[in-house]
């Protein structure tokens, strides 16, 4: 589980997470991007945050544009790289526990380095979104015990 909620240290969880939902969505509006921060902000707030949170309080909004920002990333939350990222309290993070670890981001479908953001397919979006959040699980693993000496080599860095 790539949780964004998870993944990232507790001081940049609210960042990662309402940049991660924002992303998967072709062009966000302005008040769907209020309202998935808001949410994101109160999913913060409770003992245990997760993505699955997340998109319950914005189906339960008062609010339309946060019903609706819901909505388009349910969807997400339940097709293939997308599930990685939207876990739930009973879901458990990614851990690394052997001196070596390979992370392997098979599936993907990167931009090319030229390209405009705006120009992204939904596959390129969700690539890219994805990659960050693997770079956020590899900045924890890396920030983790500091008494074990650490080498991170990220290939896809031109993201």
């Amino acid at each position: 589980m790539l949780d964004p909620l998870r993944v990232a240290p507790p001081s940049l969880r609210e960042d990662l997470a309402s940049s991660y939902l924002a992303e998967l969505l072709p062009m966000p509006r302005p008040e769907w991007e209020t309202q998935i921060r808001k949410a994101v902000r109160r999913a913060c707030a409770t003992g245990d945050p997760n993505s699955a949170a997340v998109l319950a309080l914005l189906a339960a909004s008062d609010n339309a544009a946060a019903r609706a920002a819901g909505e388009a990333l349910e969807v997400w939350a339940e097709t293939g790289l997308g599930q990685l990222a939207f876990g739930t309290p009973d879901d458990s993070c990614a851990t690394a526990t052997r001196p070596v670890t390979t992370i392997r981001a098979s599936g993907l479908t990167l931009p090319s380095p030229s390209a405009s953001r705006a120009d992204y397919s939904q596959a390129e979006r969700l690539s890219v979104a994805t990659l960050k959040l693997v770079a956020a699980y590899a900045l924890r693993l890396v920030s983790g015990d500091r008494t074990r000496a650490k080498v991170l080599l990220f290939d896809e860095a031109w993201f």
